[in-house]
């Protein structure tokens, strides 16, 4: 695996498909509020006009196919595909691949606040109701199994399942895919929560009493077992195999599983997002982009 740190560059003004390039062609010069990492593409909001910028991989027309004729406030890349929150209607637009109708499906009615992609399906939350609409592969039942029986605040979609934190009780509902126990073992007694982020057959969470993090499922890397234990974190990424959160006392990040991703960049941070085996993350002092990690398609 390449592991590249990329730095800002004035002059690095070109985030198009060239044999992906989600590391290298990261939008340098510009400020953003708002970044999300798919497999091998990244898609980030500007803080100043609120259009969207999708650089790296373009085999679905992934970047290509971005649209441009509206403002946004909120979007998550999934394998191959995209889905954004407009900002003036709160409307969902999907753009990429389709194999599963996880663009084509999109709901043409009612608002959302939150979207997360997984691999070909995609789950939102209603800004009206906060219940939880997904769409797209349905092999694991992330999509039939959806919950209706409480309202949610905060979601995230791994490979093929979905977690949860409930509005009303800050608990966590996972569904979908349980080959690593990333459904089944979800803490179900005793803390509160109010960040999750899912990896593809994993989940970790921040707790809303102390600030630290709890993961579970798959461990083949480590990606569980190596959760850091002695600091409080504001903010959490994870990728296929692996971690970054954000310290709430320093705004530095901590990696851990697979590849080599700490003591990579040195800046403060407020925002990361983890793909596949790559990561970007935005400057709490300058709003720039930084992303580091493997930038090639594939391993």
């Amino acid at each position: 695996m390449k592991n590249e740190i990329i730095k800002p560059k004035k002059e690095n003004t070109n985030y198009g498909h060239d044999d992906v390039n989600q590391v290298s062609d990261d939008p340098a010069s510009y400020t953003y509020n708002f970044i999300s990492s798919g497999e091998f593409n990244n898609c980030a909001i500007s803080s100043t006009t609120s259009k969207i910028t999708c650089w790296g991989d373009d085999s679905e027309n992934q970047v290509s196919h971005t649209p441009t004729s509206d403002t946004y406030n909120f979007i998550s890349s999934g394998f191959l595909h995209n889905c954004a929150i407009s900002s003036t209607t709160s409307k969902i637009t999907c753009w990429g691949e389709n194999e599963y109708n996880q663009v084509s499906h999109t709901p043409k009615s009612g608002t959302y606040n939150f979207i997360s992609s997984g691999h070909n399906h995609n789950c939102t939350i209603s800004s009206k109701t906060s219940i939880i609409t997904c769409w797209g592969n349905n092999e694991y039942n992330q999509v039939s199994d959806t919950p209706t029986s409480d309202t949610y605040n905060f979601i995230s979609s791994g490979a093929y399942h979905n977690c949860a934190i409930s509005f009303t009780t800050s608990k966590i509902t996972c569904w979908g895919d349980d080959s690593n126990n990333q459904v089944s073992h979800t803490p179900r007694r005793g803390d509160t929560y109010n960040f999750i982020s899912s990896g593809d057959f994993h989940n970790c969470a921040i707790s809303s009493t102390n600030s630290k993090i709890t993961c579970w499922g798959n461990d083949h890397f480590n990606q569980v077992s190596d959760t850091p234990t002695s600091d409080t974190y504001n903010f959490i990424s994870s990728g296929m195999i692996h971690n970054c959160a954000i310290s709430s006392t320093t705004l530095k990040i901590t990696c851990w599983g697979n590849g080599n991703y700490n003591n990579q960049v040195s800046d403060t941070y407020n925002f990361i997002s983890s793909g596949k085996d790559h990561n970007c993350a935005i400057s709490s002092k300058t709003s720039e982009i930084t992303c580091w990690g493997d930038n090639q398609f594939g391993f």
